[in-house]
């Protein structure tokens, strides 16, 4: 098996694939994992080359390839047009230079349709979205392209370490700039882009989501913060946690129909085997760089985890 990520595999029968590009991509799966017919969310590399891309290559601009997530989801149950309208309401379709806080050319916004009916429906879509701002979207629609999967840390961030992913959604300003874009409304939700608002997921999904994440949640040493009280619990603006002991998904998911629907709920419902996450080495995350707002690491293998040293978070402002 040739070194890197690999391709993903095609959909099973009566399942469809979509490709969205959003920028970071921890911040693109929940809102699609909150839809119901959505059976799967990935995090990967599309768009470019070389074949195989690595976080470290792409997150050093080693590649042409932008950061994007893969949709598996049941066209009888969700359209296309859903999906696009999720994809609109949380991104920012005006900003040129990446998404939010993150900048470059591997965080631009951008669509994959598959289809030429796809597409026709994309570009409707973004027509929509310009009038709907008044603005000019820079939103590239491209062609379909392989879609490497992500390292399996990247997979399912907000589920596996709620605290530093909410850390880095608030500091880079990404839900204060969709609510000046979109609204106060929740982001999972779609708005003029044509679509049903799908209803809010049941308590019982988001309560089995909530001890996934406690079960999984892990213990890091940061220098910097806002806090000592930050700081001490090893969350917050301080540094990336990647300890050796951060647990893998195991087993195909389960199908949509749990309550609450939609991939978030397959996910909690899946549970958590213990193994931890293989391949990690300090090539592939002690030098990446300008994405989630934090300077160079530095990993101390320490007694069964690695211990993530980065300096605090800086405010870069958002799109």
């Amino acid at each position: 098996m040739p070194a890197g990520t690999q391709a993903a595999a095609p959909p099973a029968e009566g399942q469809a694939a979509a490709v969205f590009a959003g920028g970071c991509f921890w911040c693109m799966e929940k809102p699609f994992d909150l839809l119901p017919g959505v059976i799967s969310t990935t995090s990967g590399y599309t768009g470019g080359a070389p074949d195989h891309p690595t976080y470290t290559q792409v997150s050093n601009k080693l590649t042409t390839h932008v950061e994007a997530i893969r949709v598996v989801y049941d066209p009888s149950v969700v359209s296309y047009e859903e999906l696009l309208s999720v994809f609109w309401h949380n991104i920012d379709p005006t900003q040129d230079s990446g998404q939010f806080c993150d900048k470059g050319p591997q965080y631009r916004s951008a669509l994959f349709p598959a289809t030429e009916a796809e597409r026709a429906l994309a570009q409707a879509s973004k027509g929509a979205v310009a009038s709907k701002l008044e603005a000019d979207i820079v939103t590239e629609i491209r062609p379909a392209a392989t879609f490497w999967e992500a390292e399996e840390y990247h997979q399912d961030f907000y589920v596996k370490e709620p605290a530093h992913y909410q850390s880095y959604r608030t500091g880079c300003g990404r839900d204060r700039r969709l609510k000046e874009l979109w609204g106060p409304k929740p982001v999972t939700e779609p708005g003029p882009v044509p679509g049903p608002v799908p209803p809010a997921p049941q308590p019982l999904a988001l309560a089995r989501a909530r001890a996934k994440a406690s079960a999984s949640s892990v213990v890091c040493r940061a220098r910097g913060g806002s806090g000592g009280a930050a700081q001490a619990a090893g969350r917050g603006a301080s540094g990336r946690r990647w300890p050796g002991s951060l647990r893998t998904k195991a087993g195909p998911r389960v199908g949509s129909g749990l309550a609450g629907g939609g991939a978030q709920a397959n996910k909690a419902a899946a549970g958590d085997p213990a193994g931890p996450v293989g391949g990690m080495k300090l090539g592939d995350v002690g030098l990446e760089q300008g994405h989630r707002l934090f300077g160079p690491s530095a990993f101390d293998q320490g007694a069964g985890q690695r211990v993530h040293r980065g300096r605090g978070a800086r405010s870069r402002g958002s799109g």
